[in-house]
């Protein structure tokens, strides 16, 4: 599955537990809406039981493919055998999915890569943002500023808790805190814009200047910047 000799393809394995949006996130980062044709399947309960391979349809990630990983915490996909039975050794990346609370399995598999004799890159995404401030700007009557500024903080703190608890080598990890259809609108604008063009190098300030005029959008921008820098650095 993963064969490629050239090493001109980033693999990408989008992971974490059940119901966290992974499916949704690749899609998101293909610039492709859950209907379309081609995109990966999402739903409220396990939708994904077998990883699932994407190649890249944005004209910014033309040599990602993204790969779906089944969701932990089910019946059949315990917590403790999650990083060895999905093989999650052999990817080039990881990016570890995260929505209500930090669970067991996102620090295994943080950890686990990080013991590997040559390290996995992570990135720690927290999804539904939206969803998120639209219920703390209820539940604590703030203003919608207010629950994201609430939010960004509390993620940080929570986070940086649960990997010192675990002596996790980097307690001050960066999370990615995103919404998946902010990070579509992203990837979407940006591809519309290089679309006529060929072999365009997108760079950060472009990624940049196209998540700051998209509405809502907390840490998208920075989420692709980091993808695509840590591609480069890897390869190098």
């Amino acid at each position: 599955m993963l064969e490629d000799p050239s090493n001109s393809f980033y693999h990408f394995a989008v992971a974490g537990h059940a119901g966290t949006g992974k499916s949704s996130l690749v899609n998101a980062l293909r610039g492709c809406k859950d209907m379309d044709k081609g995109a990966a399947k999402v739903g409220i309960n396990e939708t994904t039981m077998d990883i699932k391979r994407y190649p890249d349809r944005s004209s910014i990630f033309q040599n990602f493919v993204w790969y779906d990983i089944p969701g932990a915490g089910t019946q059949a996909n315990r917590w403790w055998q999650y990083f060895t039975d999905k093989g999650l050794f052999i990817f080039d990346f990881i990016i570890v999915c995260w929505k209500d609370r930090i669970m067991e399995t996102d620090i295994q598999i943080l950890t686990s890569c990080e013991k590997m004799e040559v390290p996995i890159p992570t990135f720690l995404v927290r999804t539904n943002s939206q969803t998120h401030i639209y219920f703390l700007k209820l539940s604590e009557e703030m203003t919608k500023e207010e629950a994201k500024k609430k939010l960004i903080k509390e993620t940080s703190e929570t986070v940086k808790k649960n990997l010192q608890a675990c002596n996790y080598n980097d307690p001050n990890k960066k999370v990615y805190i995103i919404d998946r259809y902010i990070l579509g609108k992203v990837v979407s604008d940006l591809t519309e814009k290089f679309r006529s063009e060929k072999d365009i190098i997108v760079t950060e300030k472009d990624i940049r200047e196209i998540a700051k005029n998209v509405k809502g959008a907390i840490d998208e921008g920075d989420l692709l910047i980091g993808l695509l820098r840590t591609a480069k650095e890897r390869r190098c």
